[in-house]
């Protein structure tokens, strides 16, 4: 499956792992995303908690 970029049409789409800390400052966990983000502009589609 081919990802474009919604906002400068290219097909850079590069899959990599986010680590995020969530929740509060004192109850901060973190957690790992698949994140997709556009290696042309930067622009991130999205971000996805793997099950």
């Amino acid at each position: 499956m081919e990802s474009q970029c919604p906002k400068c049409d290219s097909r850079k789409i590069k899959k990599e792992l986010f680590r995020m800390a969530t929740g509060g400052k004192w109850t901060a966990r973190q957690r790992d995303f698949d994140g997709y983000y556009c290696q042309a502009c930067g622009y991130v589609l999205g971000l996805y908690r793997p099950l």
